[in-house]
């Protein structure tokens, strides 16, 4: 593809193809994905036949789908127009295609203008002439004469004029809008679903280059109402959530290196458990998985060590050390008839880097020490080594770096600080519906360790209640706790409540005292369970069936706190699962704060870069619509005679390259980061019914930050936040925009104005043009900004830009002053989001 690239520069400016020849050019490339679609110049001398047969699926080039033939030639800078003649030599009245002229800014994405037959979806029966591309079909339509057509793109900037001849005259069907500059032009031809196969043949192909003139960057008219201020907008729409799911908290946010750090779970041949291997020579010694000699309740490993030779034991590799960093170890060991002692060593190579010798007792001794590494390694262990005779039981070995705050990883817990959430769900999400939270209380080490339904893991429960409460106050944090409304009961979730609300004169109060925290931590927002109207969910129920429990959850956990609590319903999207809001805010809306709802927008990531970013620019439009249909069926079945705002506590893009293996991680580009924009300004529209959004999730897991043993990367989620939660009020400000789309149905600009209590006006603009900037008129209505104005602009050289754990970071949030007539003299630029913040003069 390079190659046919490269042939760019020597492309003529006009060319015509009649395909008289016995092959085809040279320029040409013919594309078809899949095997079926055929080229011939043979069957019809002077003509080019392209045949689809039928296929189930048919030969479709759409989103999610790559099958559609093609062929195409370098497309030259600038403006040109592309005509080709068209006989439709075997249309059978119930097939469905699309033929035509084409604008091609990638190989899969096609902008293409001919004959169009529509039988599944339109009920056509007879082809008419369409403009359609990925994620918009029927763009424009005009009717079509006959079986021979011939039909013409003309490009001028970044407009598209679609033309059809009829009889001599050619007639204008009308125009639109492609932003992206094309690299190929050629032919397209398409058919879908399991209906006969099409043949046409293309007469000819012609190619003229047109004189260009220079663009004008797409003007908007922008009126900012600031004498009209409406709306508060609740801090809360910038909330996170993080779940015990793969890498979000264990991995991630966690400072623990060690996987299997209590010895659970499967044994290989040799009898060491999963995540550790037996290290030493292998004749001496006996292991074996022991569920009678234990310290959490599951099990342990046990190493029998004959007398004589050198030491065995277990390691755990794959630990990426730093020369001069200090660790923290705790060891968790006991023995019967040792006289050596335990080694506890950091080694790479074969070489020790650091090590300390322990003597355990007859009983479970745990040991607290660190260790400094004295040199890098990209592949380090941690072996627990001792000589026989005797037996030696491991009951659990954590390995964390020394700089750890409380447990969490440092580094990740200053980045977050960045942010200043200012709520934070756990546990989870689907984890909540199987997790009961007295599993993560008191001595780590003793804690039980569980196998997570929902995500197929184990969970070690490090992390319990009294963790993340300790993270939410190291940075200020509101805590927001999802009670178990699957496997768990009404009293269950009381009890939770009284463990972090009641007074340490309470049974439960007194435990968490017990735990080393005698004040009450007072936690107000608490979800009634997680999304139990899905059959993926533990304990998933009907509505009135759900009802019903959490009315019990909720009376008996209020009356288990001595503070007021803000409980969250679960609820769907707009009158979706079967009326599922309508029937149960019925029944349960007079008992609760919040309604949630979630949303994912998915991408695929086999989808041409053109289309991915279409789908995430209508996904902006969509979910302003779709959190105004929600808020709209839940008003109209709350009958409590209070509001019940929405609580959009997951939401998030969800790439395809997100799944199991992958740990449902990828990385965000910049057009994943005004998409999240674009919800920030859904959110501030209708701030007051929706009072509260979190970012599923924070770390790792569709994270908006990226971690690894040793580093982290701010992806352009985590930099949309930061624009957002730095540079924006609380009051909504209503504005008008005057702008051109982008595509159809997708303006130009998303704009957005709020309020500061001190009288400063935000207003947030993006750009959602992928390669042209934009120039504004602003008028400040009830506003006289002073001369200076602080600008705040998140940006990257392309709208595929990303941060990529190990590279230099390609989108980041630029700052700078300057008047406000020199900032409206400048061009917004193409696929960028800014916020000017303005005081009054």
């Amino acid at each position: 593809m390079l190659a046919l690239l490269g042939v760019l520069l020597m492309a003529p400016l006009t060319w015509r193809d009649d395909f008289d020849a016995a092959g085809l050019a040279a320029d040409w490339h013919w594309h078809a994905p899949v095997a079926g679609p055929t080229l011939s110049l043979a069957e019809r001398p002077g003509f080019l036949r392209i045949h689809a047969p039928q296929r189930e699926e048919g030969f479709d080039l759409w989103i999610h789908k790559d099958a559609a033939p093609r062929l195409f030639r370098p497309a030259p800078e600038g403006d040109w127009e592309l005509e080709a003649r068209f006989e439709l030599t075997d249309v059978p009245p119930e097939s469905n295609f699309h033929l035509g002229v084409a604008a091609f800014p990638s190989e899969k994405f096609y902008f293409a203008w001919g004959p169009f037959q529509g039988h599944d979806i339109w009920n056509m029966t007879a082809p008419q002439l369409f403009l359609e591309y990925p994620t918009h079909g029927r763009v424009l339509a005009a009717p079509m004469e006959g079986k021979a057509v011939t039909v013409a793109l003309r490009k001028e900037g970044t407009r598209y004029t679609c033309r059809v001849k009829r009889g001599d005259a050619w007639t204008d069907a009308g125009q639109a809008e492609l932003p992206f500059p094309p690299k190929f032009v050629g032919l397209f031809a398409k058919t879908y679903g399991n209906r006969p196969g099409v043949t046409v043949d293309v007469d000819y192909v012609q190619f003229t280059s047109l004189e260009s003139r220079p663009a004008e960057p797409p003007a908007a008219r922008v009126t900012v109402r600031a004498d009209q201020p409406q709306h508060a907008i609740d801090p809360f729409v910038y909330g996170h959530f993080i779940e015990h799911m793969h890498r979000c908290i264990y991995g991630g946010m966690w400072a623990e290196i060690l996987h299997n750090r209590k010895f659970v779970g499967r044994a290989d041949e040799r009898g060491v458990v999963e995540g550790w291997q037996a290290y030493g020579p292998a004749g001496g010694v006996t292991y074996a998985p022991d569920t009678r000699v234990v310290l959490n309740p599951a099990q342990s490993q046990r190493i029998r060590l004959e007398a004589g030779g050198p030491a065995r034991g277990v390691a755990q590799g794959g630990i990426v050390l730093e020369a001069g960093r200090r660790y923290a170890l705790r060891t968790a060991l006991r023995q019967e008839g040792l006289t050596a002692p335990v080694r506890v060593a950091l080694v790479a190579g074969g070489k020790e880097l650091a090590s300390r010798e322990l003597m355990p007792g007859c009983d479970w001794t745990t040991a607290t020490f660190e260790l400094t590494s004295q040199a890098d390694a990209a592949e380090g262990q941690i072996a627990i080594t001792s000589a026989g005779p005797g037996t030696l039981w491991l009951g659990a070995v954590s390995l964390m770096p020394a700089d750890n705050v409380h447990g969490w990883r440092r580094d990740v817990l200053e980045a977050i600080r960045e942010l200043h959430p200012p709520l934070l769900r756990w546990p989870g999400g689907n984890f909540s519906s199987g997790y009961h939270w007295e599993d993560g209380l008191g001595d780590p080490d003793r804690r039980p360790v569980r196998w997570d339904h929902a995500w197929s893991g184990w969970e070690p429960n490090d992390v319990g209640t009294d963790e993340f409460l300790q993270f939410c106050a190291e940075l200020g944090i509101v805590p927001y706790i999802a009670a178990n409304a699957g496997t768990g009961t009404p009293a269950e979730a009381a009890a939770w409540v009284q463990y972090c609300n009641g007074a340490a004169d309470t049974s439960q109060g007194a435990r968490r005292a017990a735990h080393g925290h005698p004040a009450p931590y007072n936690v107000a927002v608490w979800g009634l369970g997680n999304e139990m109207y899905g059959n993926w969910q533990l304990g998933w129920l009907d509505p009135e069936k759900y009802a019903q429990k959490a009315l019990e959850m909720a009376r008996l956990m209020r009356a288990a706190s001595p503070t007021p609590l803000r409980l969250v319903a679960v609820g769907v999207d707009g009158d979706g699962w079967d009326h599922w809001n309508r029937r149960e805010v019925k029944l349960l809306g007079h008992a609760v704060d919040w309604q949630s709802v979630h949303y994912y927008e998915s991408v695929d990531t086999a989808d041409a870069p053109e289309t991915q970013y279409l789908v995430v620019a209508d996904s902006a439009r969509r979910m302003d619509r779709f959190l105004g249909d929600t808020a709209r069926v839940v008003a109209e079945a709350n009958d409590s005679g209070k509001l019940l705002p929405l609580a959009f506590d997951e939401w998030n893009v969800w790439k395809g390259t997100a799944r199991a293996e992958t740990h449902y991680e990828n990385d965000y580009d910049l057009a994943d980061a005004l998409w999240a924009c674009s919800v920030f300004h859904a959110l501030h529209r209708h701030g007051d019914r929706v009072t509260m959004a979190n970012l599923a999730q924070l770390v790792n897991v569709l994270g908006a930050l990226r971690t690894d043993q040793t580093r982290l990367v701010r992806t352009t989620l985590f930099e949309a936040f930061r624009l957002y939660g730095d540079h924006f009020g609380r009051r909504f400000v209503p504005v008008e925009v005057q702008a051109p789309e982008v595509v159809p149905g997708r303006p130009l600009l998303d704009v957005s104005a709020t309020l500061d209590g001190d009288g400063r006006l935000h207003l947030a603009v993006v750009n959602w043009h992928p390669s042209q900037p934009a120039k504004l008129n602003v008028t400040l209505q009830g506003f006289e900004p002073a001369a200076e104005v602080a600008e705040a602009r998140l940006h990257g050289a392309s709208f595929r830009s990303a941060n990529r754990l190990g590279q230099p970071a390609e989108v980041g949030v630029t700052v700078r002053r300057a008047t406000w007539a020199e900032l409206l003299a400048e061009p917004v630029p193409a696929h960028s989001a800014t916020i000017w913040t303005l005081t009054r003069r």
